[in-house]
């Protein structure tokens, strides 16, 4: 379990959430919202990763390319059908939804980690993460 979470401090960049999963400690749910960055980092190989440590992950990637906390604020605001929601199921089957919305995703499953993700030409500029992220979070 250390070695998840270490390897999820490592690729995500704002956790909003971390609690017990309803189903049990081997099982953590993670969903990133996010940009090509973020789909790269937690659809390949974080699974497998899970696996190799006995824990059983699901995976959640709410996926809008090159977008920015700003756009995914107003995404939330006017329930946007903008983006393509991908999963890795516990049994490691993907399934893909495109046309979907952020709350569609909130809400498909009980998620015990969130990560909100800056568009990577923006990330580290802490002028650009305000007040989007906090009003993501607020909606989270």
């Amino acid at each position: 379990m250390k070695r998840i979470l270490s390897t999820l401090t490592a690729l995500c960049c704002t956790f909003i959430s971390l609690t017990a999963s309803a189903t049990g400690p081997d099982t953590l749910r993670v969903l990133s919202i996010a940009n090509s960055l973020g789909v790269d980092q937690v659809e390949n190989n974080l699974h497998e990763i899970g696996k190799a440590d006995g824990l059983v992950l699901v995976i959640g990637s709410l996926y809008y390319p090159a977008c920015d906390l700003k756009t995914h604020h107003a995404n939330a605001l006017c329930d946007s059908a903008a983006y393509s929601y991908r999963k890795i199921n516990a049994a490691g089957q993907r399934v893909k939804r495109s046309g979907s919305t952020m709350e569609y995703a909130l809400l498909d499953e009980p998620w015990d980690v969130v990560s909100i993700m800056q568009a990577g030409n923006m990330a580290g500029q802490i002028e650009t993460y305000e007040p989007y992220l906090t009003e993501i979070i607020r909606y989270v």
